[in-house]
């Protein structure tokens, strides 16, 4: 098997996980996503072009900055929204 379908497959195991995991928490909209997105990686997502599944390109400090810059791009469109 080509190492691309592998990390397709890995990654849409990952996202199932992620899927999972979400719908555990009562995030509903996000369980949903992460479901779309398994399927999506099985048939039309291309992890290779990273040289690998992209959930094992992530660590926890990496996730914390995306989470962390995603909150100040959130906090000043809503101070941007306000301001009109």
């Amino acid at each position: 098997m080509r190492k691309e379908i592998d990390y397709w497959f890995e990654q849409a195991k990952a996202d199932l996980k992620s899927a999972t995991d979400l719908l555990k928490t009562e995030n509903f909209y996000a369980s949903v996503f992460f479901s779309q997105q398994t399927s999506d990686y099985i048939t039309t997502r291309y992890p290779d072009a990273a040289n690998g599944a992209p959930f094992e390109s992530y660590t926890r400090e990496s996730a914390e900055r995306h989470l962390r810059m995603a909150k100040e791009v959130l906090q000043w469109v809503e101070t941007m929204l306000l301001m009109k």
